[in-house]
C-alpha cells in the first residue's frame, strides 16, 4: 500500500488555505483521492516532508502521521478478513471510522477560562506530590498572569485566545514593563504551554497553539561567570556599608563553592571538611528532591580560593552572613556592580556559574568532576553553567 499526501493549488481558498489530500495505492490502482480535513497555507506545504513550513508544523505532522497508522492498521486488519485487498475497501473502512468518530467527538468546550482550568493543573499536581516550592512557583505564575489581564484589561482570558500574539504581548509586558529576566520569562511562558497541554487532555482546545514554540540555546542559555579582574574587584571593593558587605561575601563564597543560595543558607559547621588539605564542603541539594524523584544529591565541591577567603574571615560556617530573601542579595550585588563598573549581570546564580567556569578553564577539572562538584546527576546540565574559553588551552601549554 502507498499513501500519497498532496494539496490542490486550484482549492485554494481567500485566505490562502486548503486541504491536505490523500490518495491510497494498492497494487498500482488507486481509490479516489478524499479530503484529510487538515487545513493548512497552501504556500507553506513541504510534500517531501509531509508538513509545514510555519508554527502549526508539529501538528500537522502529528494529524498525518495519526491518519497513516491508522490505515496501515486497517490494511492489516483487512488482509486477515478479504482476500483481495483493495485501496477503495480501506478507503470505506476508514471513512467509516472517521465518520463515527466525528459523530462521538467531545463538543470543544470554548467557554472554558484560562486561569480556572490553570488552578485545576496546579492542584493536580499537588496531588501527584509536587513539592511545596513547585506549588509555590506556579501559584506565583497564576498570580502574574492575573496582574497582567488586569492591565492588559483582558477579562475571562479563554483557553482558546491564547496563541503567539498573546504570548508577545506578555513578554514585551513582563520584560520591558516590569523589568523581569529573560528566564523569568521563559517560566511562565513554559506554565502557559503546560496549562494549554492539559487544555488538550480535557477537549477544550484541539491542539497546543504553543507547541511549536521553542527557544534557541543561544538566545535561552547564560553560561557566563565572571573574570578574575570581576572577582578581584568585588575582593578589594571599599566603602560599601554593612549589607553591601555582608552581600558581596556571600557571592564570592558562593562563587568560590558552585553552591545555589537555597543550599548555602542551610550550611552547617559540620558540612565542612577537609581532606587530602583540600577544603570541601558536602551538602545535600535542595532542587534535586522532586515529586519525580525524591532522592536527593549531594553535592562535593572543592572550595576555591574566594570561598576559603571568606570562610577564614568569619572562622566558620555558623558566622558567615545569612540575608533571608534571595532578591534582596541580588539588588545589593547589583548595586555594588554598577558603582565598580562591573557589565555582568550578577546574581547568586551567577556565582555558580562561575564556580564552574573557574573549574574547567582554570583548574583543568573535567566535566565530570565538575557535575560531580555541584551535585549534577549527569553533565547535561553543565551547558547552562560553563563556557570554555581560551585560558584552557593556556594551561595545557603550562
Amino acid at each position: 500500500m502507498d499513501l500519497c499526501f498532496y494539496i490542490r493549488r486550484d482549492a485554494i481558498n481567500k485566505a490562502g488555505q486548503t486541504s491536505i489530500i490523500c490518495t491510497i495505492t494498492v497494487n498500482g490502482i488507486s481509490a479516489v483521492p478524499f479530503s484529510t480535513g487538515i487545513k493548512i497555507i497552501a504556500e507553506n506545504w513541504l510534500p517531501k516532508k509531509k508538513t509545514v513550513s510555519d508554527h502549526s508544523a508539529d501538528n500537522v505532522r502529528r494529524e498525518i502521521n495519526i491518519i497513516e497508522n491508522l490505515l496501515r492498521k486497517i490494511k492489516i486488519d483487512l488482509q486477515e478478513t478479504q482476500t483481495i485487498l483493495t485501496a477503495n475497501a480501506i478507503k470505506e473502512k476508514f471513512q467509516t471510522i472517521r465518520n463515527k468518530a466525528i459523530t462521538k467527538k467531545t463538543v470543544i468546550k470554548e467557554t472554558v477560562l484560562f486561569l480556572d482550568l490553570a488552578r485545576i493543573y496546579v492542584q493536580n499536581k499537588k496531588t501527584r506530590g509536587a513539592s511545596e516550592r513547585t506549588l509555590k512557583n506556579n501559584r506565583t505564575y497564576i498570580n502574574n498572569i492575573l496582574s497582567y489581564l488586569e492591565k492588559a484589561k483582558i477579562k475571562n482570558l479563554l483557553c482558546t485566545q491564547i496563541d503567539f500574539e498573546f504570548i508577545e504581548n506578555f513578554t514585551l509586558h513582563f520584560q520591558h514593563a516590569l523589568g523581569n529576566s529573560q528566564n523569568h520569562n521563559n517560566t511562565h511562558v513554559g506554565f502557559i504551554s503546560s496549562v494549554l497541554d492539559l487544555a488538550v487532555l480535557k477537549k477544550v482546545i484541539k491542539h497546543n497553539p504553543l507547541l511549536s514554540l521553542k527557544l534557541k540555546y543561544k538566545d535561552k542559555i547564560d553560561n557566563k561567570g565572571l573574570e578574575i579582574w570581576e572577582l578581584e574587584a568585588l575582593k578589594n571593593a571599599t566603602g560599601l556599608n554593612e549589607d553591601e558587605q555582608k552581600a558581596v561575601d556571600i557571592f564570592l563564597f558562593l562563587c568560590g563553592s558552585g553552591c545555589d543560595y537555597c543550599d548555602y543558607l542551610n550550611l552547617e559547621d559540620d558540612n565542612i571538611i577537609v581532606k587530602c588539605n583540600k577544603t570541601m564542603i558536602y551538602h545535600g541539594r535542595q532542587k534535586t528532591i522532586t515529586y519525580l524523584n525524591d532522592h536527593q544529591r549531594t553535592a562535593k565541591p572543592i572550595l576555591k580560593i574566594y570561598a576559603c577567603d571568606i570562610l577564614n574571615k568569619y572562622g566558620k560556617v555558623s558566622a558567615m552572613p545569612r540575608i533571608k530573601h534571595i532578591q534582596d542579595v541580588n539588588t545589593l550585588l547589583q548595586t555594588v556592580a554598577e558603582r565598580l563598573e562591573i557589565k555582568t549581570h550578577l546574581t547568586t546564580k551567577r556565582g555558580r556559574k562561575t564556580f564552574a567556569n573557574l573549574s574547567i578553564n582554570n583548574d583543568m577539572h573535567t566535566d565530570e568532576q565538575t557535575a560531580y562538584q555541584l551535585g549534577h546527576s549527569t553533565t547535561k546540565q553543565l551547558k547552562h553553567y560553563r563556557s570554555y574559553d581560551d585560558k584552557i588551552l593556556n594551561n595545557l601549554f603550562e
